[in-house]
């Protein structure tokens, strides 16, 4: 069964979240990291999607 991009964008971003909590990774580094996926780089919806699910899971938390 082949991913949706949308499910992939949900992946890397529970990726991020994992990663701040881990090693205490800055919003910056997060957003740099979901901005240099070559799988995201077509889907801007799926890019900017993810970019919500990590703010909001990070705001939210603190």
């Amino acid at each position: 069964m082949e991913k949706t991009i949308r499910q992939y964008a949900r992946q890397k971003a529970i990726f991020c979240v994992y990663q701040n909590l881990l090693i205490d990774a800055s919003l910056e580094d997060l957003l740099r990291f979901i901005d240099l996926d070559p799988e995201l780089k077509d889907g801007y919806s799926a890019k900017k999607f993810a970019v919500r699910l990590v703010k909001t899971v990070l705001y939210c938390s603190h």
